[in-house]
């Protein structure tokens, strides 16, 4: 059964909450009791949180998880707004697609457009714009396209004119415009293809055992026993793979594993790899920032970390006028910056997009120890 991670992205009552209700009421897993618990009201299955509801907005990331016959789903739904964008790219960092939510009756939105751009910053592999609450548009072919037209820079999108409240092109297809002979919702979610797997082996290092084995994910490649690779502090062999409670003679990427080596003495933060990583102290990369600190950054990934000992500014990012730009007076955050980041030590890894699902870092306040930023590493230099 094969997992697909999507999250939906929208404003203020362009109806996310309410599509992952239908999405999970078409496919039987939202019961009788639990609609009258709701009043009704599909939005609430998602909605956790009191001050959510009353101010009537998605302030955190609400995660939902179903399945049918053939796939797992996760579905993440994220806030709309753009003080709470750290929670977007949470939920997309994670996932394989995203869904964007345009009200029918109102149109494309600076909002929409944002989301549009932040998918593709991120590497979202496959957008769909679903246009809904076409039932408030008397189901209109002309505004539908007209909506279409507005979003068609964004390369391999796909667009879907549907009704969360109605039912309309979310499981099935809608007999209310017979004009639109594209997938539903739901068929598009399972024919979306799931992450790319990349031929390059890199496997991190997050625990070391006392009996010359490690235990780690493998987030790209393939590995298998007996195989002889690098990894950053020299050369190693795995002498045996280990999934609990099974031996295996192989492993794919995405599985957390213990790994019986010999050769090199690694430690947690240490890569395992085959070819092609690059390795620096300074990288080109973007980053976004959440809050603004004078405190010292720290650098992290999922098992390396270090001081930011310098963020050098080329460019920022215009949110109204969406492009790069060079005034770097901007006051209102978040910010979206691009330059040079440079590191307290050497940092092993891959460019954002290389295909290996690395090149991704977040920025944390030392003193504090909150997360203020994100990181995508573009270069090394």
């Amino acid at each position: 059964m094969e997992l697909r991670r999507f999250y939906t992205a929208g404003e203020v009552d362009d109806g996310k909450s309410t599509l992952i209700g239908r999405l999970f009421l078409d496919v039987g897993l939202i019961y009788q009791d639990q609609l009258t618990a709701m009043d009704g009201n599909l939005a609430h299955f998602t909605d956790g949180l009191r001050e959510e509801r009353a101010k009537g907005i998605t302030m955190d990331v609400a995660y939902r998880f179903f399945e049918t016959p053939t796939h797992k789903f996760i579905v993440a739904d994220a806030p709309g707004h753009l003080q709470y964008i750290r929670h977007m790219v949470t939920a997309a960092s994670l996932s394989d697609a995203a869904v964007i939510l345009v009200d029918a009756t109102r149109g494309v939105s600076t909002q929409t457009k944002r989301h549009a751009w932040i998918a593709q910053w991120l590497g979202v592999k496959s957008i769909v714009f679903v246009i809904n609450k076409m039932d408030s548009a008397d189901y209109s072919q002309e505004n539908y396209q007209q909506i279409k037209g507005e979003l068609a820079h964004v390369p391999d999108a796909t667009f879907i004119p549907a009704s969360a409240l109605k039912g309309d092109n979310i499981l099935h297809a809608s007999k209310n415009m017979p004009w639109y002979t594209g997938p539903s919702l739901m068929t598009w979610l399972q024919d979306n293809p799931n992450t790319t797997r990349h031929s390059s082996i890199r496997f991190t290092v997050q625990n070391v055992l006392g009996d010359n084995s490690i235990l780690g994910k493998l987030v790209a490649g393939q590995i298998k026993s007996e195989a002889q690779l690098q990894s950053t502090a020299g050369k190693i062999k795995i002498e045996e793979i280990h999934q609990y409670p099974h031996t295996k003679n192989s492993a794919q990427a995405g599985e957390s594993l213990r790994l019986k080596i010999s050769g090199a003495a690694l430690q947690r933060g240490d890569l395992i790899f085959d070819q092609g990583l690059s390795s620096s102290q300074s990288w080109q990369a973007d980053w976004l920032l959440f809050e603004k600190t004078t405190a010292p950054l720290l650098a992290r990934t999922q098992t390396w970390e270090a001081q930011v000992t310098h963020l050098h500014v080329k460019n920022v990012w215009d949110w109204e006028g969406q492009g790069w730009i060079s005034d770097l007076s901007q006051k209102t955050l978040p910010w979206l910056q691009k330059g040079l980041i440079q590191f307290s030590r050497n940092l092993h890894n891959d460019p954002f997009l290389h295909g290996t699902n690395m090149g991704q870092m977040i920025l944390i306040d030392s003193q504090t120890g909150k997360t203020v930023g994100a990181v995508l590493l573009r270069k090394g230099s």
